[in-house]
């Protein structure tokens, strides 16, 4: 069955490159949004580097959150919207892709 694959990307750093967020916070919380809108979703944590606008190279913990099927893209990017502004954040990484998904098994 052809369904929608969105995969976002959340950096721990808000903004003003600031640590004053936890992974543990971050997915905690994630986690109590997603269950009490009943949205299906996978989350898992990681640590990327990137450059900086000024040339700095800087090393963050992000989330990479991971909707098959489970949410409309309009949803989706309103989820997006929120998330920046309860983390401070300048951007979130936004992937979507059409996919083929079958359950082994069925």
């Amino acid at each position: 069955m052809k369904t929608s694959y969105y995969e976002l990307h959340i950096g721990i750093k808000d903004k003003d490159n600031k640590d004053h967020l936890t992974l543990n916070r971050v997915k905690s919380e994630l986690e109590a949004y997603f269950k009490s809108r009943m949205v299906d979703f996978s989350l898992t944590t990681q640590l990327g580097g990137y450059v900086t606008e000024s040339g700095d190279y800087v090393l963050e913990d992000s989330v990479k959150i991971i909707f098959i099927g489970a949410l409309s893209e309009d949803r989706l990017l309103a989820f997006v919207e929120g998330i920046k502004k309860i983390y401070n954040q300048e951007s979130i990484l936004y992937i979507r892709r059409e996919i083929e998904q079958e359950y082994v098994g069925e």
